[in-house]
């Protein structure tokens, strides 16, 4: 998968992943509601979306927060996952 690197710079004033509340999101407007535009969207074969959102943590560079839902076709959520990706060098690049 790319990411557009201008999308995830655009969108990192949303809140970001963690601060997420401990309860998943429901729905999809949930989700849209506390992370914001998606980052990217994915059909499913079941006419549900998969759903990303990359937040920058302190650079760019250095820590993405990710998180993921998968809706079904009604828009309700049917699993999620967050996760942290750390950079093994960021002065690399």
């Amino acid at each position: 998968m790319l990411l557009d690197i201008a999308a995830i710079l655009a969108l990192s004033a949303h809140a970001p992943v963690e601060a997420a509340a401990a309860a998943p999101p429901a729905t999809l407007d949930d989700a849209v509601r506390r992370y914001g535009p998606p980052t990217l969207r994915q059909p499913r074969a079941d006419g549900g979306q998969k759903l990303g959102w990359v937040r920058p943590r302190d650079s760019l560079l250095a820590i993405l927060d990710v998180a993921t839902v998968e809706v079904d076709a009604a828009g309700r959520v049917v699993k999620t996952e967050t996760r942290t990706v750390a950079m093994k060098s960021p002065t690399g690049y």
